[in-house]
């Protein structure tokens, strides 16, 4: 069973550097936003379950510290590194990330 809370948790803290992340609802099929330091809201176009199973697709070896206390860390911040990313290369009027087999796309 997959543990959302500390998932949360934990995507809040990677992505803390570069903004915000808000979450509504229960379990897997929360709803996840992102807004950015300079206010873009990005609203993801995948339930909480769906990012959670994006980012477990993520090589664990990329990132990795000694220090980490699981994969998921290291898998968590090559997640923030595919959202900024989307970030940077978002056009203007983007309001939405979808996530890709590949990462994050703003759209």
């Amino acid at each position: 069973m997959k543990d959302y809370a500390r998932f949360i948790s934990q995507l809040k803290y990677v992505l803390s550097n570069d903004g915000r992340v808000d979450v509504e609802g229960a379990d897997g099929q929360a709803t996840v936003a992102f807004t950015t330091r300079d206010g873009r809201r990005f609203d993801f176009r995948a339930s909480l379950d769906e990012i959670y199973r994006l980012v477990e697709l993520n090589d664990s070896e990329i990132l990795s510290r000694a220090e980490d206390s699981s994969p998921l860390e290291a898998q968590l911040r090559l997640f923030s590194v595919h959202v900024w990313e989307a970030v940077e290369t978002a056009a203007d009027d983007a309001r939405f990330f979808e996530v890709r087999d590949y990462g994050v796309v703003a759209v």
